[in-house]
């Protein structure tokens, strides 16, 4: 018979993969900036588009979590939507929420 996971289990397992969400976005963020530097002006958007089948917001939610995100370890607590929603706080708020 099997043993059912609880919910406690349930729970810690999703904030893991919310963390891993959170990891994978500011390092998909980190290569979006290296290929916009690498595409010649004006290439980049239509790349994403065509080769991620990113939106531009998509792809500027991306790269602004990394450059805002990117070398803080405090952010490793937060979730992609809680990253996301940062962005548009003044920064003495960030810092609040970070340190919290």
């Amino acid at each position: 018979m099997n043993e059912l996971t609880t919910i406690p289990q349930l729970k810690t397992e999703i904030q893991f993969y919310e963390r891993q969400t959170a990891t994978g976005m500011l390092e998909i963020g980190k290569r979006l900036i290296q290929i916009k530097e690498q595409l010649p002006h004006g290439e980049f958007m239509p790349w994403v588009e065509k080769e991620l089948s990113y939106t531009d917001r998509t792809a500027r939610n991306f790269m602004q979590c990394y450059a805002e995100y990117g070398n803080r370890q405090s952010i490793s607590d937060l979730n992609s939507t809680q990253m996301i929603a940062m962005l548009g706080l003044p920064e003495e708020q960030k810092q609040e929420i970070i340190k919290n």
